[in-house]
């Protein structure tokens, strides 16, 4: 028998559920803001279910609906992501039923909201699994209690279980939901997810608006970008060590770290402190600039810790990808981000690096321009290949195999 929204018209009912979602920023609100977009497009009724400073509903574009609770663009601690999370799940029970809801990670154990509301509603709930909880708030070490842990993976295996498909973005994940939370491998799907659609050549700078100064610097500058969070996945210190040995022996080498989070606050004292006149610093940068930013990247850093393998995945190459520029992946072998850098001969893969390791694989591209060349035609192949309408067709079609 079919739901009962699906019964009534043709077009399916879609209940996305995230935290983040644009103008909120976060990078899964921004593949959750495209894919919503791909699904309306596809002939489906979507409503996201997110936050934002102040309760409300919208219709963004036909067949898209945004619903916000009130809600912090930064939660404050553990409580402050519970309070969300409470709020998230009762604002998803009193909707409608939907013929599908799919659930994000954000916030953390966001996939017992997607259950209970499959549950209730009597529908299919597909996971969109970004990260790993509470698997990766225990590898990265964050003080919480163990009972507490052992509880929070109990819900989530739960939950997982009862999904109709769980949807992961690389295969070293989809390893570990199967090895460590038993699911059977036909209800996992990868699908990568995808550079920004800013990225996109007629995604200009609009008149007049001009890029930071440390885009436009000139002479022989190499520059080694870092585009992105740097959080707790992720290790500053191989690439200061990089920084340091450069420093004196190439200084027409520069390091150009663009975001936010710890490892930056990191990066930026030690360029203080020990007075590294070979970084540069730049915020977030608006979408406008995306572009131009990773553009002015020779070769770009990508780094995850091994004790996240499986439980996250950086996916910065495929914007690297996207403007044909060689990535250097501080990674496990199989962790996706390396496994897709590797395939595609896109640049250079190191475990365990250390800054002298990072800093020779830095000189070889800077003074061999026939290795650079080639890592920049291996990610130009493979920017081909990992484009964001090959992902959202492929996500459309595992959903609406859910409700036929």
């Amino acid at each position: 028998m079919l739901p009962r929204a699906m019964a009534q018209r043709n077009r399916p009912s879609l209940l996305l559920i995230n935290r983040t979602y644009p103008p909120v920023p976060g990078a899964t609100g921004r593949l959750l803001w495209e894919a919503a977009r791909g699904f309306a497009r596809s002939g489906w009724d979507v409503t996201v279910l997110t936050t934002g400073p102040e309760a409300g509903q919208v219709q963004e574009a036909p067949g898209l609906n945004v619903i916000r609770v009130k809600g912090p663009a930064k939660p404050r601690g553990l409580l402050g992501y519970v309070r969300l999370w409470w709020a998230l799940r009762r604002a998803a029970l009193a909707q409608p039923a939907p013929d599908l809801v799919v659930s994000m990670t954000d916030p953390p154990l966001a996939v017992c909201i997607g259950d209970a509301v499959a549950r209730r509603r009597g529908c299919p709930h597909l996971h969109w699994c970004q990260d790993v909880y509470p698997d990766l708030l225990s590898a990265l070490a964050y003080p919480l209690p163990g009972p507490a842990v052992r509880l929070l993976a109990l819900w989530a295996r739960t939950a997982l279980a009862r999904c109709a498909r769980v949807v992961v973005i690389g295969r070293c994940m989809a390893r570990h939901l199967v090895r460590a939370y038993g699911l059977g491998p036909s209800r996992v799907s990868v699908i990568p997810n995808w550079p920004d659609l800013a990225l996109s050549p007629h995604h200009a700078a609009p008149h007049g608006e001009k890029p930071p100064q440390a885009l436009k610097e000139s002479g022989p500058r190499f520059r080694v970008l870092y585009a992105g969070t740097m959080g707790r996945a992720h290790d500053p210190e191989p690439i200061l060590d990089a920084v340091r040995a450069l420093a004196e022996t190439n200084p027409e080498i520069v390091f150009l770290f663009a975001g936010d989070g710890p490892g930056m606050e990191s990066i930026e004292r030690a360029r203080a402190a020990e007075g590294l006149e070979n970084i540069r610093l730049l915020p977030p940068q608006p979408t406008e600039h995306l572009r131009n930013l990773l553009e002015s990247g020779d070769v770009h850093i990508v780094g995850l810790k091994g004790r996240a393998l499986g439980l996250c995945v950086p996916c910065k190459v495929y914007s690297a990808f996207t403007v044909g520029r060689p990535c250097i992946v501080l990674a496990p072998p199989g962790s996706e981000a390396a496994r897709v850098v590797a395939e595609f001969g896109a640049g250079a893969v190191l475990e365990n690096a250390t800054g002298e390791a990072l800093a020779a694989r830095i000189l070889a591209y800077r003074t061999d321009s026939q290795t650079w060349f080639t890592a920049a035609q291996g990610a130009t192949r493979a920017g081909r290949v990992f484009t964001p309408r090959a992902s959202i067709r492929a996500f459309v079609q595992r959903a609406r195999a859910l409700i036929r």
